[in-house]
């Protein structure tokens, strides 16, 4: 069996080395605070549940992307999506 080389990183940490930025929405204008952000989610979370009934906050996810001798585990979390 061939050699393959495995390892694993986080959403996070990818978006941080591809846009050297700690989030995947890169802007090239003013970022927005972290706790506006927290609170638009926290709006945006309250609306959408009462709205729909198959939305989940807080949904860890991972795949595994492989390509020859090179395989990575890609893990994350998303703040919410429809189920």
């Amino acid at each position: 069996m061939p050699w393959i080389l495995q390892t694993s990183v986080a959403v996070k940490e990818l978006a941080e080395f591809v846009h050297r930025k700690g989030h995947i929405n890169f802007r090239l204008s003013e970022s927005t605070r972290s706790d506006e952000g927290i609170m638009c989610q926290k709006i945006y979370q309250q609306n959408v549940s009462n709205d729909l009934g198959s939305y989940e906050k807080e949904v860890s996810l991972s795949g595994i992307y492989s390509d020859g001798d090179i395989e990575l585990k890609i893990s994350g979390r998303l703040d919410g999506c429809n189920v």
